[in-house]
Formats: structure tokens, sequence, C-alpha cells
């Protein structure tokens, strides 16, 4: 079926405030459906109890108690029965326009882990923090006073902020683990094109990707088969040999525009990757 069948035409919250909460209580072995649908909000899926299938794009994952799933706007998603028994669940769901101003609002969203789909466990200190966070956001929603607005917004900071935190041991199951490698390698390969010839290093792209330096050591070796350092000379080379192959520029206006500080040193990282001197190399593959 169509992805634009499936989406939700249902209005969730008020029109200043567009956030809802459901509850789903299955008795025993009543079935449970929540049929494939989409929405633009944001939602967080909270098993309280009991086991279910939830199916995401096109995988199915068997999920039970005090499990939290995060779906991103616009990914298509169902729930089904996996075994008799009670089940308790709350879906919250949210526009990311309860985050405020825009600015703060691209910098949590556009997170790479926040592009995809996630089920996390809540079996950890920090996953009770959460698990608390969202029973005070229940509660404060029941209650419908004009001040639980602002602690609702406050807890969905509060949720987004440890799920950043603890990225790396906190998801059970990477629902798009290949889509996120993807986007963080794209990054990456981007940010180093558009900034090589200034004086960038590991930890400027860590901050931008937020993770630490040790992991995202870890992760570009993996993805490059190489260090950063080792890279990022590489790719300074590279560039490097177009400028002599195309231009007429001086030795030390080409080590500048790729990155180096001196042509000393450009000279030297050049012949030891290239095997030549740049001289040389001009002379040799000049197409001038």
């Amino acid at each position: 079926m169509e992805k634009m069948y499936l989406k939700e035409v249902a209005f969730h919250g008020e029109e200043f405030f567009h956030f809802s909460i459901y509850k789903l209580k299955i008795l025993d072995n009543r079935q449970l459906i929540i049929n494939s649908h989409w929405h633009e909000e944001m939602e967080f899926l909270y098993v309280e109890k009991g086991n279910v299938t939830i199916y995401i794009n096109d995988s199915q994952f068997v999920v039970g108690d005090q499990t939290l799933i995060y779906l991103p706007s616009q990914v298509i998603h169902s729930v089904r029965n996996h075994k008799d028994g009670d089940k308790s669940i709350y879906s919250l769901v949210f526009s990311a326009d309860l985050i405020g101003q825009k600015e703060l609002k691209e910098s949590i969203f556009n997170h790479s882990l926040m592009s995809t789909a996630e089920i996390i466990n809540l079996d950890n200190d920090i996953g009770k923090k959460i698990q608390n966070i969202l029973y005070q956001t229940i509660e404060a929603y029941s209650t419908h006073h004009s001040e639980s607005e602002f602690l609702i917004r406050g807890n969905l900071f509060h949720i987004f902020h440890y799920m950043f935190q603890s990225a790396d041991k906190f998801f059970s199951q990477s629902v798009f683990k290949e889509q996120v490698l993807d986007y963080k390698k794209e990054f990456i390969v981007k940010y180093i094109r558009e900034n090589y010839q200034d004086d960038i290093r590991l930890k400027d792209i860590s901050q931008k990707l937020n993770i630490s330096a040790e992991h995202f050591s870890r992760i570009f070796k993996n993805y490059f088969g190489c260090n950063f350092s080792k890279y990022l000379m590489k790719y300074r080379i590279s560039k490097a040999t177009l400028f002599l192959k195309t231009t007429k520029l001086a030795i030390i206006d080409i080590a500048v525009s790729c990155g180096f500080k001196s042509s000393s040193y450009f000279s030297a990282c050049f012949k030891k990757e290239m095997g030549i001197s740049p001289q040389k190399y001009r002379k040799k593959y000049t197409y001038l």
C-alpha cells in the first residue's frame, strides 16, 4: 500500500499545544491491534506491561515490559499482540514545535540519532529516570492545568537529553542501524570536503555528531579503514595533486590552500604519500 494512504488524519493536542497521550489497556487475551499508519508528529510508545510485536517500516520487533520506542516523524508503524496476558501501553504524540525556537529545535531533531526509530532499553539507571519522567508527564497531562504545559515541554527536553547522553549503550535494538551509519559517514565526508583547508581536528567532528572523541575515533576507523589524521592527510594531498596539475599556483599557496601550515611540511608529507616531491610531480603530470 502506498505510504500516502497510511497517513493519519487525526489532530493531536490543542491548537497551540500539539501534544496528546493515549492509553491502551488490554485485559488477558483480547486482541491488540494498532493498524499501520504514520503522522507528522514524533511519538514515544511506552510499553508499560505485556509483550507486543511492533512493526516499523519493513522491520518487526518483539518488546516486553518497560520498553520505550521512539518514532520520528513520518515513520510507518503498527502494533500487534505477541503473547496473551494483560497489556498496558502509553502513546505520547507531539509536534516538534513544542521544542520552541527554530535553532534549538533543529539542533535536536537533526541529530543523527533522532532521524531513526529506536527501541530503548529502560532497564538501567538512566532508563529508570526516563520512566519517572514519563509518569510525571502522564500525570501532568491528566490534570490539564495551564502550567502543565511547561512541565511537559521540559520533560521532553529531559528525555532527549538522556537519550543523547547515553546513546552508545542505551539502545537495545537499532531499527535502522545502517541508515544511522550512512548518515554519519556522509556527514564526515562532507565536513572534511568543506573544511579541509582549515585546522580541523577529530574532536571538531565528534562534537558535531554529539559523540565522544574516543567513540568517534573507533567508528571512523571502521568506516574508512584508517585513522582520522591519515584520511585527512590523504584527502589534502589528493586536492594538492589537482592544483599541481591544473594551476600555476606557487607551492606555498597550494600548501596553504590544502590546509598545510608551511611549504616544507607540505613537501615532506607529499613526498611521503606520493613518493615524489611536489615540484617533480608538477613537472611530470602538469596539464598546462
